[in-house]
């Protein structure tokens, strides 16, 4: 096999996966950068080096020469794109570091002098020899025929301009401080150390091409007017065997920098997420190596070119299939860590075990912001109000180091809206987000360092301050919705005891004293028809109070405890208000009493109130201040999906009684508890008369985890008889 065609080989293949990687990054660098002249700069120099590559590559596979065009014309050719890609690395990095005052001076003196001298070289490569013979010999006249060791002024140039480029980045990188102020130092420093590697192997890919070319043209003739003559195979060999390491050296540089743009958003300024980034930057490197090894196999051994054609084609196909795959992973993925954020909070369920699952569900939505979003060792989270079953410090892999206090962060909104650096010698901590709302600081979430490979880019942390957030609103709605809970318990409660207090002081008080003012009037002598008049009226007073003490329903909650809520239903509408309608009808759904045996108490309580409320105010308003109208009364039951309660009177209507009373106020007390357990109550007017109200009681209450019987009948609080649980009230 001859040696040359193996280099050959081997330089067309390395050719190949520059052109890939430089194409990729500098499109990518083009779509994602923005219109900032930085990226825009960035995009055309990878651009070009990409162009470079494919004229090397096709110059070294021996592609050319096209319409009469020689291999000296393309090699001048590509001259041009290989000086200007460096010219426009080093101009990015100026630009990219955000150098100031006197170093940003000293470099754009440096670049517009350094632009000077590129431009003379490529008007020497371009413009002098494409003149006619006379012209050129004029021409070349001026220029240096010698610089050192016997290297032409215009290859010693060109490689010297090279090396300039790539060092004077390294100045510029070491000495900015970065251009995105927002940019976190620790992730700065990671950027610059793959810009610096970068800038490193492009000075080593110009030194060993400087020496090489040193090597080559030592003791060659100088007259650069002569005609191009072949060399022989030795110079050949050679010349292949630094192209390759040139090469290759070039394509390590490719990789840091690839890992720049891929990982940390190098010069696109767009502080992004950049875990998929960097998975299509593994897969291209791979998909490109491929390529490039099976093109400089098949030049190695001279396989026909349709092979080539096939394995692009199968290749081809692959990769599409593998960016179908990981596409899928990804979203798949994706929507694994976005579902703790847009599922449910349980609002209601926490609602009515009394806020047990609260510090669980905030702890694991905790939990996914600092794992999933941010990538954070450790996280807490600082709330300024308390919340009924919450801590005021929510914490993620903490441990035992001391929570900073809420107090203590001097936020100045809106410069801190996006996140505030903490001294990391504190505690551990680097970063600390606000979380704001009306009133102003709501709480704030402090992070820890980040896990190895991750960064804070200002984004992360937007997106971490939404959650968050959105995490606060939900705990001041629930905070409002447990206080009016509260205040809706707390007039029921009133309500159970104003009726027991007034029970109690008729029997107790009011019946005493009426017994003994009829025992005083009794032993009156000779007594009037005044005072027997006065005696009758007390005697029929004192025997309507006795029959109304004793035909007073009991309390709701011991009767639900003892018949269950089903029961309780029947005897309000049968027994305590029966006397109030000439006629009662009750029609529930066969098999219902089953599905409400095990109604909670609170539950309960809350049906059998509205239900209580409603039955009042037909009694009180139907008949509209007429007592001779006949009123009558249907109450239906059944069950679909939940409880369904209507009743339904023939009264004057809702309209027309309420334009005359306050009737309706109650019930929407009761409507805001049944809301809060997810339920409705609606009133609707009869046609042409009448009133309707219907209540709907979602099946879930019934199947909620906090009510079902674990068999610890004394610890959950469950009755003997209703099997019913008492949670909130």
């Amino acid at each position: 096999m001859n040696i040359i065609n193996t280099w050959q080989a081997v330089a067309l293949a390395v050719s190949i996966f520059n052109a890939i990687i430089c194409l990729w990054l500098g499109l990518t660098v083009w779509l994602d950068g923005g219109r900032e002249r930085g990226p825009r700069l960035a995009a055309a120099g990878m651009l070009m080096a990409g162009v470079f590559f494919l004229i090397h590559a096709a110059v070294v596979g021996k592609g050319p020469p096209l319409s009469g065009l020689g291999i000296p014309f393309w090699w001048r050719v590509i001259s041009v794109p290989s000086l200007l890609a460096p010219y426009a690395w080093y101009a990015t990095m100026v630009w990219y570091t955000g150098v100031s005052d006197r170093a940003l001076a000293v470099h754009k003196v440096l670049l517009i002098v350094l632009g000077l001298f590129i431009g003379l070289l490529v008007l020497l490569l371009t413009a002098i020899y494409p003149l006619p013979p006379e012209l050129r010999t004029f021409a070349l006249r001026i220029v240096p025929a010698w610089l050192v060791a016997g290297l032409p002024f215009l290859i010693a140039g060109y490689l010297l301009t090279l090396i300039i480029c790539f060092v004077l980045p390294i100045h510029a990188l070491w000495t900015g401080t970065g251009r995105s102020d927002h940019l976190p130092s620790h992730a700065w420093a990671r950027v610059r150390t793959w810009l610096v590697r970068t800038s490193l192997l492009g000075l080593l890919a110009g030194m060993v091409a400087l020496g090489g070319a040193v090597l080559i043209f030592s003791g060659q003739s100088a007259n650069l007017d002569q005609p191009f003559h072949e060399p022989d195979a030795a110079q050949i060999s050679q010349f292949f065997q630094f192209d390759v390491g040139v090469l290759v050296i070039v394509a390590a540089a490719l990789g840091t920098a690839g890992q720049a743009a891929g990982a940390y958003a190098a010069f696109t300024e767009r502080p992004l997420p950049q875990w998929n980034r960097v998975d299509q930057w593994r897969w291209l490197v791979l998909i490109a190596a491929t390529f490039a090894l099976v093109v400089g196999i098949s030049t190695t051994f001279e396989l026909p070119p349709i092979y080539i054609i096939l394995f692009a084609t199968t290749l081809a196909a692959l990769a599409y299939a593998l960016l179908s795959w990981r596409y899928r992973v990804e979203h798949e993925a994706f929507m694994s860590r976005l579902r703790p954020f847009v599922a449910s909070l349980h609002f209601q369920d926490r609602l009515l075990d009394g806020g047990v699952s609260l510090s669980t569900a905030v702890t694991k939505l905790l939990e996914a912001i600092s794992r999933d979003v941010l990538r954070a060792e450790r996280a807490c989270l600082l709330l300024r109000d308390r919340i009924p079953g919450l801590p005021m410090v929510v914490t993620y892999r903490w441990g035992t180091a001391e929570v900073p206090q809420l107090g203590d962060l001097n936020f100045s909104l809106p410069h801190h809206s996006g996140g505030m650096r903490l001294d990391a010698s504190v505690n551990g901590t680097t970063w600390a987000i606000p979380l704001t709302d009306g009133r102003g600081i709501a709480g704030a979430l402090i992070l820890g360092p980040p896990l190895p490979g991750a960064v804070y880019t200002e984004e992360l942390m937007e997106v971490a301050a939404a959650c968050c957030a959105r995490l606060t609103d939900a705990l001041a709605g629930e905070r409002a919705a447990r206080m009016l809970a509260d205040v809706l318990r707390q007039r029921i409660a009133e309500v159970k005891v104003l009726g027991s207090q007034g029970r109690r002081t008729l029997h107790d008080d009011i019946l005493p004293q009426i017994h003994a003012a009829l025992i005083h009037l009794s032993a009156m002598p000779n007594p009037d028809a005044t005072v027997q008049a006065a005696t009758r009226a007390l005697a029929d007073a004192h025997s309507q109070l006795s029959t109304l003490i004793r035909t007073l329903p009991p309390a709701t909650p011991h009767r639900l405890e003892h018949v269950g809520l089903l029961q309780t239903l029947r005897d309000l509408a049968l027994v305590d208000f029966k006397a109030a309608f000439d006629d009662v009808q009750w029609n529930e759904q066969p098999g219902i009493a089953e599905r409400l045996a095990l109604t909670p108490q609170f539950v309960g309580e809350v049906i059998s109130y509205a239900v209580q409320e409603a039955l009042r105010n037909a009694a009180r308003h139907a008949r509209n201040d007429s007592s001779q109208q006949p009123l009558h009364v249907t109450v239906d039951l059944h069950w679909q999906q939940g409880l369904h309660i209507s009743i339904s009177d023939d009264g004057v209507g809702f309209k027309q009684a309420q334009a005359s009373t306050s009737t309706g106020i109650g019930l929407n007390v009761h409507r805001s508890l049944l809301a809060l357990l997810g339920g409705k109550l609606a009133i609707e007017a009869g046609t042409p008369r009448g009133t309707t109200v219907r209540m709907y009681v979602p099946e879930d209450l019934w199947n909620l985890a906090a009510f079902i019987d674990d068999g610890d009948d004394q610890e959950l609080g469950v009755s003997e008889r209703g099997r019913t649980r008492t949670v909130l009230s």
